[in-house]
């Protein structure tokens, strides 16, 4: 450093005033001199371009953790994409009610706000909407939990469970028939479904409609096509739900899957990750899983910190 430092500062203007013909040529050869034979202009190198892309990124709301995320994206091979909440804008319509002979659907409804009050899924959101449209009040459900697909509690010493249906059966919940003619109408109709028991028995049944998908999710699924990225959906609705909407942006119903609980997302994107460079994004707590496992795990518009911590 004693021998270089001097060297450099002294000869860079030497070498630019004898070698060249201007004062301005001789200004800027001193100038490049100066910059090259500098080891910071290799370190440099890197950080310049990471911070450029990261400003250029957060402009169109995109945080990520590192430059090098942002780098590494480029090496996507697979990108697998939850579907409700995350490719579509997440407030689905309650297309109908259906509760077997002697109950309420306001009952019903005040139950299942109960179980979700605390969820940001969006069919919680959905329920939670319409109890509150029909100036209902939830009811008091405790020791809340999460399930592999829905929630569970306790109301006035019964247990209570809302989610998907094949879940309950799982959990040795009768389903009468009058759900079950319900479910499988949803089903055909291309519509998500949840189911409500009481003690256990199936006492009521919500069907969602599809909400539309967010903006630029067909110009998104189309440009990562272009640039040779396969895209398939990994959810946990129902597989004749995710199957319809597959459709309706462009992608391959038959790779596309539902009914996917949080374990099973998690265990099938490491799977994947091992032939290629995989992406996940998805935007509820169920998913946090799935994110850590993929390559690039992408928490979308999310307020799960779980989701926060796992994405990149």
């Amino acid at each position: 450093t004693m021998v270089w430092t001097p060297l450099v500062v002294f000869a860079a203007p030497a070498i630019g005033f004898l070698f060249t013909s201007t004062i301005e040529q001789a200004i800027l050869t001193t100038l490049l001199l100066w910059v090259v034979s500098c080891p910071c202009s290799l370190l440099l190198a890197s950080p310049v371009p990471h911070a450029a892309a990261l400003t250029t990124a957060s402009s169109f709301g995109l945080i990520a953790r590192g430059g090098d995320i942002l780098e590494s994206a480029a090496e996507v091979q697979l990108a697998m994409l939850d579907k409700t909440g995350t490719l579509t804008s997440g407030m689905p319509n309650l297309s109908g009610i259906s509760v077997t002979v002697g109950e309420d659907e306001d009952r019903a409804l005040r139950i299942a706000a109960g179980l979700e009050i605390r969820s940001n899924h969006p069919y919680a959101r959905t329920l939670l909407q319409v109890t509150d449209q029909r100036s209902l009040k939830p009811m008091s459900v405790t020791g809340i939990a999460d399930g592999d697909a829905g929630v569970s509690g306790s109301m006035r010493g019964k247990p209570v469970m809302l989610g998907r249906a094949d879940w309950l059966k799982s959990e040795g919940i009768e389903i009468p028939s009058e759900i079950a003619s319900s479910l499988d109408a949803s089903r055909k109709a291309g519509q998500g479904a949840s189911v409500l028991s009481v003690d256990g028995k199936a006492i009521a049944s919500f069907g969602f409609s599809h909400d539309d998908a967010r903006d630029g999710v067909l110009e998104t699924v189309q440009a990562l096509r272009s640039q040779g990225v396969m895209v398939e959906i990994l959810s946990g609705d129902e597989q004749a739900s995710v199957e319809a909407f597959a459709k309706t942006i462009g992608i391959d119903p038959q790779i596309c899957r539902g009914g996917v609980d949080p374990e099973g997302k998690a265990e099938y994107v490491s799977k994947r990750s091992v032939g290629g460079r995989t992406l996940m994004a998805g935007d509820g707590f169920n998913d946090a899983g799935a994110l850590a496992a993929a390559d690039i795990g992408v928490a979308v518009g999310s307020g799960e910190q779980v989701n926060l911590d796992a994405a990149d």
